[in-house]
């Protein structure tokens, strides 16, 4: 794609071994040889295809595949185009793969509904979104770097594109990373990006729904930004886990409390927003290690909240700062304080 510029992570160890999961017998799998063009959608055209039904020069051409997508070192060119909505089980980058790039277009979609999409080729793949309409999503029990043996992966969207991940999508190891550029990435159901690192640049949002969660990611959200983690869901408590969130930008907790492993940083004029309206029990943050508040708190509440004092925020360490500017919104004449102690933040209803 000229002119973009795409992020590389350094390399990680390789580990361990992989297996492709069966697609089943009325999935056709297929090897991307590009012989007709660089546009997935491509098939059968008389005795031509961009897919073969094994590796060349042996294969037969085939139609587009929509169960196992293979793609190895012989192919005539590495930039896939996906200029429609496409679908497909399974995505394998095979031993010896050259780099490719998958570029969604502007209202092209990618949807991987099976194991993944997986990289078994030892240099770093890209699968990217880009523009108004263009989306990739995840559903069912698919993943992203989902075997032992996987090598690292970037998966991004730019200029207003989309990724979703639905179902039980997970990305179970520390090796892939998604960045997104005034885009969005939405994770619902019970969905969780594993150890998939997320990296929010500007104009872009971060959501979190239901149940899902975001496991052992580090998340980064730079300048206008926006990190929104809502349940929508049952009553009870929405517990969210993440190794790390550390905030330029804004982050918005509705009914859920937010426990990392590591540190939970909100940097000077960036936004924390904290949602009472439904509940007391929501709206906390728990952090085994660093808890930084040096910009602005907005505590969103309701006039029947009890006369009592709520931790909002509680750190084993002492690094809390105050915030740089508190605003109190639905309380009505409840004259809510905010206290600072070594290793919490609390809101207090006075009697």
């Amino acid at each position: 794609m000229t002119g973009r510029l795409f992020y590389k992570p350094a390399m990680w160890v390789v580990m361990g071994l992989i297996s492709v999961v069966p697609t089943g017998a009325s999935a056709l799998d297929g090897y991307w040889t590009a012989d007709l063009s660089n546009d997935w959608g491509d098939g059968l055209h008389g005795d031509e295809s961009n897919w073969y039904d094994s590796s060349q020069p042996d294969g037969k051409p085939v139609k587009v595949p929509n169960g196992t997508a293979f793609f190895g070192p012989n192919a005539v060119t590495q930039h896939v185009r996906i200029t429609k909505g496409e679908s497909i089980r399974n995505v394998v980058f095979t031993d010896g793969a050259k780099e490719y790039t998958f570029l969604v277009e502007s209202g092209g979609s990618l949807t991987v509904s099976g194991a993944g999409i997986n990289n078994e080729s030892k240099v770093i793949q890209n699968v990217v979104a880009d523009g108004p309409g263009a989306l990739i999503k995840f559903t069912k029990n698919s993943q992203f770097c989902y075997g032992k043996k996987s090598t690292p992966m970037d998966l991004e969207a730019f200029e207003k594109a989309r990724i979703i991940f639905k179902g039980d999508f997970d990305s179970p190891y520390d090796i892939c990373h998604m960045s997104l550029e005034n885009s969005k990435a939405i994770f619902k159901g019970r969905a969780s990006s594993g150890y998939l690192s997320i990296e929010a640049n500007e104009g872009s949002k971060v959501v979190f729904k239901n149940r899902s969660d975001a496991s052992n990611s580090w998340i980064n959200m730079d300048d206008y930004t926006s990190l929104i983690i809502d349940s929508k869901g049952p009553k009870k408590n929405y517990k969210f886990n993440a190794e790390n969130i550390i905030s330029f930008g804004n982050i918005h907790l509705n009914k859920t409390t937010v426990r990392t492993n590591g540190s939970f940083i909100v940097h000077l004029d960036s936004l924390l927003e904290i949602d009472f309206a439904d509940s007391f029990r929501f709206g906390k943050v728990f952090s085994k290690e660093d808890v930084v508040t040096r910009g602005r708190l907005r505590v969103v509440g309701k006039e029947d909240l009890k006369r009592k004092t709520y931790t909002l925020l509680k750190s084993k360490t002492d690094r809390f700062h105050e915030f740089q500017d508190v605003i109190f919104t639905g309380f009505g004449n409840l004259n809510p304080e905010i206290v600072y102690t070594d290793r919490a933040v609390k809101l207090v209803i006075p009697e």
